[in-house]
C-alpha cells in the first residue's frame, strides 16, 4: 500500500499505463472475436521481471551503464522469445490475454489456445 507522495505518484503512474494497456488488448481482442482484425496475431516478449526490482522512478535514468543493462536484457529476452516462438509469428497466437483481461472486466473472454 502506498503511502508516501512518492509511492502514490508512482501507483497512480503504473495503474494509467496498465489501464490503457488493458484498453487496447481488450479492444483488439473484442474487434478481432467479431470477425475483423482476423489475421492479428497477440505476443508478448516478456523477461524475468527483475525490471519489477527497480522503482518507477528509474525511468528516469540516463546512466550509460544503466541503459546498456537494460539493452543486453531485452536483447536476452527477444533471443529467448524467438528461440521459442518464432515458427508462431504470422502462423498464431504466442500470448492469451483473457486470464489479465478477466480479472479486471465483467464478462468472459474467449480464449485461445496459445504456445508456451
Amino acid at each position: 500500500m502506498p503511502r508516501s507522495a512518492r509511492d502514490i505518484s508512482n501507483r497512480l503512474n503504473e495503474i494509467t499505463f496498465n489501464s490503457a494497456l488493458l484498453k487496447e488488448l481488450r479492444a483488439l481482442t473484442t474487434a478481432r472475436d467479431a470477425g475483423r482484425y482476423t489475421d492479428l496475431r497477440l505476443h508478448r516478449v516478456h523477461g524475468d521481471d527483475h525490471l519489477s526490482d527497480f522503482s518507477p522512478s528509474s525511468k528516469l535514468n540516463v546512466e550509460w551503464a544503466y541503459l546498456q543493462h537494460l539493452f543486453e536484457n531485452g536483447r536476452t529476452q527477444a533471443t529467448r522469445f524467438l528461440d521459442r516462438h518464432a515458427g508462431d509469428i504470422g502462423q498464431r497466437d504466442s500470448y492469451d490475454p483473457s486470464d489479465m483481461l478477466s480479472d479486471i472486466i465483467e464478462g468472459d473472454i474467449p480464449r485461445k489456445k496459445a504456445t508456451s
